[in-house]
């Protein structure tokens, strides 16, 4: 209801001595507070909640997205891209709660992003490709988390299938050189190496063969996508 206000009445958003040249004041006045609201709920509240938030969030974006100027959207993806801040992580309470919100939360975040990506892409290229990318590397390589690693590797395979066409050649460089990088991060090297300080006859501690298994199957289920 607030986007369609804001969509269908942006005189309300114009001040008297706004000139013509002037940016538009409707992102800071109407826009961003609508979008903004939602992404403090998508951050505060439980699951059902902030689910409905972050499918209503992207769909203002899919509807709307045309009245926006390319600025508009740096800013937006700012806020957006905080979903996956590391110090959220941090600070949540157990190895639980993070990965439920890595597997739900992020995983439909990272969807969505492609979508609106690939919806506007002739605008969102120039401004957003290297950071999409960026962000796509974090989702594979440095989450730890399988089910937003094989998202970020399908999110990357559909945004390279949907858009190819359309990139240019600075955008195809930071996409081969970020291939390149996420395939060499995703190399299971470390069976390489396995066992070679254990000594014959001793076992593996527990905690370090279970982690070293996490990792190398994480990676393995990576390079097979």
């Amino acid at each position: 209801i607030c986007a369609t206000h804001v969509a269908e009445s942006p005189e309300l958003f114009v001040g008297p001595e706004e000139a013509p040249s002037d940016e538009p004041k409707i992102w800071v006045k109407g826009w961003f507070p609508v979008l903004f609201g939602l992404s403090r709920i998508i951050s505060r509240c439980k699951l059902d909640v902030r689910t409905r938030a972050l499918t209503v969030m992207f769909e203002i974006m899919k509807v709307y997205g045309s009245h926006y100027l390319s600025q508009w959207w740096v800013d937006l993806f700012r806020v957006v891209f905080r979903i996956f801040d590391t110090k959220k992580l941090q600070s949540m309470h157990n190895e639980q709660e993070r990965a439920a919100w890595l597997s739900t939360t992020c995983t439909h975040a990272l969807r969505s992003i492609v979508d609106v990506l690939t919806q506007y892409f002739s605008v969102l290229q120039g401004a957003l490709i290297g950071e999409m990318l960026q962000q796509l590397e974090w989702c594979i390589c440095d989450a730890g988390n399988e089910q937003l690693g094989r998202a970020g590797t399908e999110c990357l395979h559909i945004m390279v299938m949907n858009n190819g066409a359309q990139l240019t050649d600075a955008s195809w460089d930071l996409l081969c050189k970020a291939i390149a990088r996420m395939f060499d991060r995703t190399m299971p090297n470390e069976l390489m190496t396995f066992g070679q300080d254990v000594s014959e006859g001793e076992e593996p501690k527990t905690t370090a063969a279970q982690e070293f298994s996490n990792t190398v199957i994480m990676k393995c289920v990576t390079q097979l996508e």
